[in-house]
């Protein structure tokens, strides 16, 4: 159980006044023990991987070095850390940064400018969530531990639970056609992940993973159509713009496909990187 006044706490911006700012509002709501702090996404990873005990992480969304975006999904893919809190600060709420925030499993986001009371919502609120987690997520957290132990019939009974504690949310019923597609059942994936697109037009996951089954069949058409529509809900997604301008280049669509490269462009941190891939897709 975490504890609102004793818990450790990283702050990570690349503004020290921003965290000095944060840290005064901890106080001043009595939240947290130790407080630590990290200038770019970098130098927290290295922290988070030390032997420093961090219970909540409040991260900056735009950072030099490491985005607070890329540090979350470093976050997420580690076993040690990936339940860990993490609450993100962002100066906008556009579409693009909700559904970011939703592919990067962040607890909560907060506008700027932070105030003491929006903090102090956010905090309590993810806390309380990690301390009592609903069952939906229980039995999501379980089936992924069974998943991870190649366990996938009991993991798949673990994301009907899921899908039986809440039938109004996407989560589960996507993470079926995980599991379903993880055990070579394309039809029964296919099945879920269409459901999931269909209850929430926004599950970018779902309209994703539709496309790489497309892609996989060898359905150009409905590749192109899904890898659209997510990239359309979440275009921030680099490798998703390059399967999509993958499939339009195979599709001789090569005006849409050098739309799509062009707007990768401007949204990649490495852009040489990336426009190496783009010329081999070209090239190949």
């Amino acid at each position: 159980m975490l504890d609102l006044h004793s818990m450790n706490v990283l702050i990570v911006d690349d503004m020290e006044s921003m965290c000095k700012a944060i840290r005064s509002m901890l106080k001043i709501l009595n939240v947290g023990g130790q407080i630590h702090y990290a200038y770019n996404g970098q130098e927290a990873w290295k922290l988070l991987k030390s032997d420093a005990q961090i219970d909540l992480a409040i991260l900056d969304w735009n950072m030099p070095i490491m985005t607070g975006v890329e540090l979350l999904g470093h976050i997420r893919d580690d076993r040690k850390l990936r339940d860990m809190p993490v609450v993100m600060v962002t100066a906008d709420a556009n579409q693009e940064i909700v559904a970011e925030a939703a592919e990067s499993e962040i607890d909560a986001y907060i506008l700027k400018p932070v105030t003491v009371k929006s903090l102090e919502e956010r905090i309590k609120s993810v806390i309380d969530k990690a301390n009592n987690p609903p069952p939906m997520f229980m039995h999501l957290k379980n089936a992924r531990i069974l998943e991870e132990k190649g366990q996938l019939v009991e993991a798949l009974k673990e994301a009907m639970q899921a899908l039986d504690a809440n039938p109004k949310s996407s989560r589960p019923i996507r993470e079926l056609g995980h599991l379903y597609r993880k055990q070579g059942d394309i039809a029964s994936a296919e099945k879920y992940y269409l459901r999931a697109a269909r209850m929430n037009p926004m599950d970018v996951f779902a309209f994703h993973s539709l496309g790489d089954l497309a892609l996989q069949r060898g359905d150009m058409d409905k590749a192109a159509q899904y890898y659209e529509q997510a990239v359309r809900i979440s275009p921030r997604n680099l490798e998703r713009g390059l399967n999509f301008g993958k499939v339009l280049l195979e599709k001789d669509m090569t005006a849409k496909a050098v739309k799509v490269f062009d707007k990768i462009l401007d949204l990649a941190d490495d852009p040489i990187t990336v426009r190496e891939e783009i010329a081999a897709l070209c090239t190949s």
